[in-house]
């Protein structure tokens, strides 16, 4: 910015050399320094424009990382639940039918029950579960976590069962009850980590010897399941 001195020894110069009148020289020696000024602020327009697009940039490049890193989390969570459904729906199945049949069935673990249901330890949960709250479904994450949660709990009691020191008052029908609630988790949390995307029936999936919790068979219930979550709200008796 001029100052007022240069200005008077500017405007006096112009005068001399080119016989501008001094109102005239005043005029064209402000209007040059408005255009400086525009030039200075212009180039802070573009610097600010340029540093909000490398935000937006960064901005844009962390949310990819982000977006990505929880599709990972939910492919692995989905993929180690994939594994499990078949023995969930097996053991599901085989102990509704036996809280059904109670005249059939031991239904007390102190009188003869010797096979209890025991699963793989769930190695994917156990190392991601303190990523479990960043699934873009909530309640998925509620579920992967109850489903997982009376996995362990039914592994524990089976531990201890084969070692002879059986959980009090552990019956058939607590058994079934509980791979009752874990084969529904395992539905939702399919469902909330997959956007309701149902997964097909394998060949190995035989609806007529799989049995609900009343004891009927999956290929007589008013709606045969058509899909893999399915079949395991129906084990779960819903």
């Amino acid at each position: 910015m001029f100052t007022l001195g240069w200005a008077s020894f500017t405007t006096a110069i112009l005068c001399r050399i080119w016989h501008i009148p001094d109102g005239f020289a005043t005029l064209l020696l402000a209007l040059a320094t408005v255009i400086a000024g525009s030039f200075v602020i212009g180039g802070a327009i573009v610097a600010w424009q340029s540093v909000q697009r490398q935000i937006h940039s960064a901005e844009n490049i962390e949310k990819a990382r982000h977006d990505n890193e929880i599709t990972a989390l939910e492919t692995g969570f989905t993929s180690e639940l994939l594994v499990y459904s078949p023995g969930i729906i097996q053991a599901a199945s085989m102990w509704n039918q036996r809280a059904h049949l109670p005249h059939m069935f031991p239904q007390e673990w102190q009188r003869q029950i010797t096979d209890w249901p025991v699963f793989i330890d769930p190695l994917y949960y156990k190392t991601n579960i303190g990523r479990i709250g960043m699934l873009r479904q909530g309640w998925a994450g509620g579920a992967l976590i109850g489903f997982y949660a009376n996995m362990l709990e039914l592994n524990e009691q089976a531990r201890e069962a084969l070692s002879g020191r059986p959980t009090v008052n552990v019956t058939t029908q607590g058994i079934a009850t509980r791979l009752q609630l874990m084969a529904s988790n395992l539905s939702h949390a399919l469902d909330g980590l997959n956007n309701d995307r149902k997964f097909p029936l394998q060949p190995e999936i035989r609806l007529p010897l799989l049995f609900a919790p009343d004891g009927a068979s999956l290929s007589d219930v008013a709606n045969v399941p058509q899909n893999l979550q399915d079949v395991l709200l129906r084990l779960a008796g819903l």
